[in-house]
């Protein structure tokens, strides 16, 4: 009998450590700049990156295009959790897709991220490089980090050069869920 993707039993389990990221470090001098303190609510966090567009920033990226969809991921953890989870594997056995109105909400906040000018259309074809770089020149103000870009960052940026980070606010006030 072929093993089926349901067949939990016949598969290997671990712990990913490198996309297990929900703290954003940021540019302190570009907080402090505009005044911007670290957020505890999702619409502080909107307001925060309203502000550093309309200060020429990039506000946000994330690790690298291979990650696209992360963003979405963590708006469905907090739209149906409940539904997760009582069953991790609802979009694999159907139970949940694309026209689950929860599913559909969590792309359109993606999407009203990208309108807003908040990430740009490098999240979809940048290397972790080059969010790194950018970071480190002070172009972009906030990054998602895993443990080798931030390393990455560490190791590079200018000596004046401050970073913090902070929790990521969930979009419905629920914790993210690592």
């Amino acid at each position: 009998m072929q093993n089926s993707i349901l067949d939990l039993d016949n598969y290997d389990y671990g712990v990913p450590n490198m996309m297990t990221s929900l703290a954003v470090i940021y540019n302190k001098k570009i907080f402090e700049e505009l005044g911007i303190e670290e957020p505890k609510t999702w619409q502080e966090f909107h307001d925060n990156n309203m502000k550093l567009k309309e200060a020429g920033y990039l506000p946000l990226l994330m690790g690298n295009s291979d990650c696209i969809d992360w963003m979405p991921r963590l708006f469905w953890d907090q739209y149906m959790r409940e539904v997760l989870d009582e069953d991790p594997l609802a979009f694999e056995n159907g139970k949940i897709d694309f026209f689950d109105e929860r599913v559909q909400k969590g792309l359109i906040e993606y999407k009203k991220m990208y309108d807003n000018g908040f990430i740009n259309n490098t999240i979809f074809v940048n290397s972790g490089l080059q969010s790194q770089i950018a970071f480190i020149q002070g172009k972009l103000a906030q990054y998602y980090a895993t443990s080798e870009s931030l390393k990455y960052i560490v190791e590079n940026k200018p000596e004046e050069f401050e970073i913090d980070s902070f929790p990521l606010p969930g979009i419905a006030g629920l914790q993210p869920v690592v």
